[in-house]
C-alpha cells in the first residue's frame, strides 16, 4: 500500500513538472512570436536603407533581394541577407555565409537524420536494455488515449490504428522537464488499463550474408497447402521473396536483408520435406535503420501482430529478440487467443543472458540453435523457455565460404515442420508435434539448452499416440 502511495506521489510530482514545463514552453513561444513580429516590422521599415547601403558598397542593389523565401546565390558579397530564413539558399559563389546559420543548418540536418532513423539516440533501463531515447509506447482499446496523453504534455511521435487486438498503439515523446522513468510512472498512473513501457529495440537473432535467397530460385515447384496462412515478421532489403510481396510497416525501412534468408529456409524446408508451399505468406518488414544496423521497435511489432490476426494467419515466424514489454505481451496474448502459432528465436546473447522475448512468453515456441554436430551454438540463449533446438548454422550456397549463423536460422526450420504437419492434415497439438520431432539431447528429458531435443527430419514417435490439447 505504501509503495502504491509513493508511486502515486511521484507520478503527481512528475505531472506537475510536466505542466510547468509546458507552461514555460508556451511562454517561450509567445516571446519568440513577438520577437519575430518586431523583426519583420523593423525589416519592413529598413528595406530601402539596406538596398542603398548595399549599392554604396559597390554591389548591384538589384542583386540583393531582401525576400524571406528568396535565393542569395547570385551575390558574391560576404553579406548574407537570407540568414533570417533557414530555408534560404546560401550556396552563393564565394559567399562565406554566417557561422550561426551554418550551425543551425547542421542541427537541421541532424534532426532530419534522426527523423529518418539514421541517428538513433538510446537510453538504457535499469537492466541495461536499450530503448529509443525519451520514447514510450502505449497500446489501448480507447481512441481517446492520444488526446489525454497530449494533455499530460506527451508528444505523439507516431500513432497506428489497430483493427483486431486493440484500438491504437502509439509512440510517445516524454514531456519536457521530466525523465523517461518519471514519464513512464506518470503514464502508467494515469492510464493503468493500457499496457505501456519504454520503446525497446528488437534485433535480428542472427547475422550473415543474405545469399540463401538465391537458392530458392532453383527449387522445384511446390503445391500450395489449402488453407495454410503463414507469416514472417522481420527485416527485408527486397520487395518480394519467391514472388511473395513484402509489406513495409515502418515509414523509413532499413532495407537490410535478414528476412529473405529466414523466409527462404522456411519455404525450402516446406518444399523439400512436404513438397508444398503456403496458400498465403505475409512478409512484414518492421526494421528501421539503427546506426549501422537495423532494429524493430514495439510499435511496429504490435502493428505486425494486429495485421496477422486480421488476416487470420495460422503460424508466424519471428527471428527477432529483445526485452519484455507490456504492449508486446498483450499483442502476443491476443494473437495466441485467436489461434495463431508463434515460433520465435531465443536470441544470441549467450548462455548467461536473461530470457529474450517474445520467445520467453508463455505459449510461444522458443527455438535455440545447434551446429551440424548437434553441439549448442555458442551464443544461443538458454533457459526454461527453450522448447526445441534446430540447426542454426549453414554455409552459403554460392560457394563464398561464408555462413549464416544464429537462432534466427534455426527458427524457420521449426516453423516449416509445424506448418507442414498441420498442412498435411495432422490434428496433433503443437506440444505433441514438438515432442514427436525432437530427438533428446544433453541431460535426459527437457533441459534449458535443447528444450525437448534437437529437431529431426521425421517423427521419432507416433503423433497419434502423443496428441493432446494445446
Amino acid at each position: 500500500m505504501e509503495r502504491a502511495e509513493r508511486a502515486s506521489e511521484r507520478a503527481a510530482k512528475a505531472a506537475e513538472r510536466a505542466a510547468d514545463a509546458a507552461e514555460r514552453a508556451a511562454e517561450r513561444e509567445d516571446r519568440e512570436r513577438d520577437a519575430q513580429r518586431d523583426d519583420l516590422d523593423n525589416r519592413g521599415r529598413d528595406d530601402a536603407g539596406i538596398e542603398i547601403a548595399s549599392a554604396s558598397e559597390g554591389g548591384d542593389g538589384a542583386a540583393l533581394d531582401v525576400n524571406d523565401g528568396g535565393s542569395n546565390s547570385g551575390s558574391s558579397s560576404g553579406s548574407n541577407s537570407g540568414s533570417d530564413n533557414d530555408d534560404a539558399d546560401n550556396s552563393g559563389h564565394g559567399s562565406e555565409g554566417n557561422d550561426d546559420d551554418d550551425a543551425e543548418d547542421a542541427e537541421d540536418e541532424d534532426e532530419q537524420r534522426d527523423r529518418q532513423g539514421v541517428i538513433v539516440p538510446v537510453e538504457n533501463d535499469d537492466a541495461g536494455n536499450p530503448y529509443r531515447e525519451g520514447e514510450l509506447v502505449i497500446m489501448s482499446d480507447d481512441a481517446g488515449l492520444l488526446a489525454r496523453a497530449e494533455a499530460l504534455g506527451f508528444g505523439v511521435v507516431e500513432a497506428r490504428e489497430l483493427v483486431s487486438i486493440g484500438n491504437v498503439v502509439a509512440r510517445l515523446r516524454r514531456p519536457e522537464g521530466v525523465s523517461s522513468s518519471e514519464a513512464l510512472e506518470m503514464l502508467r498512473a494515469r492510464e493503468p488499463a493500457s499496457p505501456s513501457g519504454f520503446n525497446y529495440i528488437y534485433r535480428a537473432a542472427g547475422d550473415g550474408p543474405n545469399e540463401l535467397v538465391e537458392e530458392q530460385r532453383s527449387e522445384a515447384p511446390a503445391t500450395a497447402m489449402p488453407g495454410s496462412r503463414l507469416g514472417v515478421i522481420d527485416g527485408f532489403s527486397t520487395n518480394a521473396v519467391a514472388d511473395w510481396p513484402v509489406e513495409r510497416l515502418i515509414d523509413v525501412p532499413a532495407l537490410k536483408g535478414h528476412g529473405e534468408a529466414v523466409t527462404t529456409i522456411l519455404l525450402r524446408d516446406l518444399s523439400s520435406a512436404y513438397h508444398v508451399k503456403p496458400e498465403r505468406l505475409m512478409l512484414l518488414d518492421v526494421m528501421r535503420q539503427h546506426g549501422d544496423s537495423a532494429a524493430a521497435d514495439v510499435t511496429a511489432l504490435v502493428l505486425a501482430f494486429d495485421r496477422l490476426v486480421t488476416a487470420r494467419i495460422d503460424l508466424v515466424n519471428l527471428s527477432l529478440a529483445g526485452p519484455d514489454h507490456p504492449a508486446l505481451r498483450r499483442a502476443i496474448q491476443m494473437s495466441l487467443k485467436a489461434g495463431m502459432v508463434i515460433v520465435a528465436a531465443v536470441g544470441n546473447e549467450g548462455p548467461a543472458a536473461p530470457p529474450a522475448f517474445p520467445a520467453a512468453y508463455d505459449g510461444v515456441v522458443g527455438v535455440s540453435a545447434v551446429d551440424s554436430a548437434g553441439r549448442p551454438y555458442l551464443y544461443s540463449g538458454r533457459g526454461p523457455h527453450v522448447d526445441i533446438a534446430a540447426l542454426g548454422i549453414e554455409q552459403s550456397p554460392l560457394g563464398s565460404g561464408r555462413e549464416l549463423a544464429g537462432t534466427s536460422y534455426a527458427t524457420p526450420r521449426v516453423s516449416a515442420m509445424l506448418a507442414g504437419q498441420r498442412g498435411a492434415g495432422g490434428h496433433a497439438s503443437v506440444d505433441a508435434m514438438l515432442a514427436a520431432f525432437a530427438e533428446d539431447a544433453g541431460d535426459p528429458g527437457r533441459d534449458p539448452v535443447y528444450g525437448l531435443g534437437i529437431l529431426t527430419s521425421g517423427p521419432k514417435i507416433s503423433l497419434a499416440l502423443t496428441a493432446k490439447g494445446n
